[in-house]
């Protein structure tokens, strides 16, 4: 984890740009022991190792976004969002493998996979807003059922929509015309 912070790295044996950033990408390193057989290995290596460094990257951006927050239950429904089930797919998609190098003498192959910084800062900002609008909703959910408390119906009861619990369209109908 430190070696992502520095911004020149030099590993004996290793290739100078493993390690190193590549300007207007994030990159990540990977390496496998085992002659050219590895060299599969390696792209897989360095394509999982990008997956780890965006979601802890994305981790940090949705901590300083959403700081903020202090209720549990949303702050439960933040967490929720900090690993993406979808990342692995998004990184199969635009990583590239921009580096590949067998050393024979150390019988280890090292790769290097990048994704450019616009698909990676527009991938961020949809996370970003799928979670603002998810804790919108909640809030929104939360004020309606507050509503639904307060007001009686003819019985003395809170009237409750014939939808689903908690949400504040359930009993919306649509008219439809047949002209």
């Amino acid at each position: 984890k430190a070696l992502h912070l520095a911004d020149t790295a030099y590993i004996d044996g290793a290739p100078r740009w493993y390690y190193n950033a590549k300007k207007g990408h994030a990159c990540a390193s990977g390496y496998a022991k085992g002659g050219m057989a590895s060299v599969d290995a390696v792209k897989h290596n360095a394509n999982e190792a990008l997956v780890k460094r965006i979601d802890e990257t994305v981790q940090a951006v949705i901590h300083e976004h959403f700081r903020h927050v202090e209720k549990p239950a949303e702050r439960a429904l933040i967490a929720g969002f900090e690993t993406d089930p979808g990342l692995p797919r998004f990184i199969q998609a635009h990583a590239r493998t921009s580096n590949l190098e067998y050393k024979k003498k150390i019988d280890t192959s090292f790769a290097r996979a990048c994704v450019a910084e616009q698909p990676l800062t527009r991938y961020q900002g949809e996370r970003l807003e799928a979670i603002r609008v998810a804790v919108i909703r909640k809030y929104q959910f939360e004020a309606f059922d507050e509503l639904d408390q307060e007001i009686p119906t003819e019985t003395g009861g809170a009237r409750r929509p014939p939808g689903k619990a908690g949400d504040p369209f359930g009993e919306l109908e649509v008219e439809t015309r047949n002209d």
